[in-house]
């Protein structure tokens, strides 16, 4: 029972979201271009870095 609950919670509930995000990723990228992203480099294209480098933003936004 607890196993299939967490599996519902963590793919069935988010499932539909997930289908959003693919297409609108494969609206901007070919759908080849992530074939050889780990799902770290993945994580950090979506998400980028938490590390701000004060210089670099200043330098952009000056």
């Amino acid at each position: 029972f607890i196993k299939r609950y967490a599996e519902f919670r963590m793919v069935h509930l988010v499932e539909q979201s997930l289908q959003h995000l693919r297409l609108g990723v494969f609206d901007v990228l070919p759908s080849t271009s992530l074939d050889y992203l780990s799902p770290e480099d993945f994580r950090l294209l979506l998400n980028g870095t938490s590390n701000i480098n004060i210089t670099t933003l200043m330098a952009y936004t000056t």
